[in-house]
């Protein structure tokens, strides 16, 4: 009778020789890591702050904007896509005068800056009573 050393010494050898080393199994390999979604701004009332002067304003769902600026009411549209807000907005008064504008949202999707002119910007969500979106 054999023994195992006798038995598994011949077999380990056979193994490396033909390049099949007992090894333990590789280790499962990770799932990639999922991004974050980007930050985006929902349909509701707020109160906006754009360089430095609080204004009511409202976002819609179906993607109508309107905000009353230092008394003035605007109209517009708006949307929110990979991490920018988006608005086109004029004066009801003169909606010839159209003003378009971009803000990059950080990371809460309540504050941002201004595109291109790097303004800081901020919006809260409004208090209950005036309307809403």
């Amino acid at each position: 009778m054999r023994t195992l050393a006798a038995v598994a010494l011949p077999l380990f050898a056979f193994l490396a020789a033909a390049g099949l080393a007992l090894s333990a199994p590789a280790p499962m390999p990770k799932p990639p890591a999922a991004h974050p979604p980007a930050p985006r701004v929902a349909p509701a009332a707020y109160v906006m702050n754009w360089h430095g002067a609080d204004c009511r304003t409202w976002l819609h769902a179906g993607g109508a904007y309107a905000c009353l600026w230092c008394g003035s009411p605007w109209e517009g549209t708006w949307e929110c896509e990979r991490g920018v807000l988006k608005v086109a907005e004029w004066p009801v008064a003169n909606p010839a005068a159209v003003l378009r504008w971009e803000v990059i949202l950080g990371p809460c999707g309540m504050k941002g800056v201004l595109a291109p002119g790097k303004a800081a910007w901020s919006i809260r969500f409004a208090p209950a009573e005036g309307g809403g979106a």
